[in-house]
C-alpha cells in the first residue's frame, strides 16, 4: 500500500515512540522504503567574525553549515540500525531549515506516500505558544500523516 514512508525524527525521546509504529506499518504494507529525516535549524553564525581569520566569511559559513548537517545525519544512525535489524529497508537524510516546511517539501519532492511522526503532546496555551510541527505538517501535507502521541501504544 505505501511504497515510501517518511519519518521525521528530532533526536529526542519521541523517536522511541515512533519507531515501533514505523516498523509495523512498513511490514504490514510491504513498504519498499522508509526514509528517516532529521531537519536541523541552520547554524547561528555570530557577526563578530574576526577579520584576521584565514578563512573567508563564505568559507566559514559553509564549514559551519556542513558541521551542523553532519551532526544532524549522525543523530539518525541508531534509529536506522534498529529498523534495519527488524528487516525494514531504510535510508536516512538530513536537511537544514524550518521543520514543517522542510518535511512537507521533502515528502513532495521524494514522492512519499505516508508521513509518520511524533507529537510532543502540547495542547491549549502551550500548543499556541510553541506551535506544533506535527500539526503544521498535517495541515500542509498532500499525503496522509500519522501522528503518534508519546505514551500511546
Amino acid at each position: 500500500m505505501y511504497r515510501k514512508i517518511l519519518v521525521p525524527l528530532d533526536d529526542s525521546d519521541l523517536d522511541e515512540c515512533v519507531l515501533p509504529h514505523v516498523e509495523q506499518a512498513a511490514k504490514e504494507s510491504q513498504t519498499a522504503e522508509v526514509i528517516l529525516l532529521h531537519v536541523c535549524e541552520p547554524p547561528v553564525v555570530l557577526a563578530d567574525y574576526p577579520a584576521s581569520s584565514e578563512k573567508h566569511w563564505e568559507e566559514h559559513i559553509k564549514q559551519e553549515t556542513a558541521h551542523i548537517q553532519h551532526q544532524c545525519q549522525l543523530s539518525l544512525v541508531d534509529a536506522e540500525q534498529r529498523l534495519k535489524k527488524a528487516g525494514v529497508k531504510v535510508s536516512s537524510d538530513s536537511t537544514l531549515g524550518r521543520a514543517p516546511k522542510e518535511i512537507v517539501d521533502y515528502a513532495v519532492k521524494n514522492q512519499v506516500d505516508l508521513i509518520i511522526m511524533a507529537s510532543r503532546g502540547h495542547s491549549g496555551i502551550a500548543r499556541w505558544i510553541f506551535g506544533s510541527t506535527a500539526h503544521k505538517v498535517r495541515r500542509a501535507s498532500p499525503v496522509p500523516v500519522m501522528i503518534i502521541k508519546p505514551g500511546k501504544g
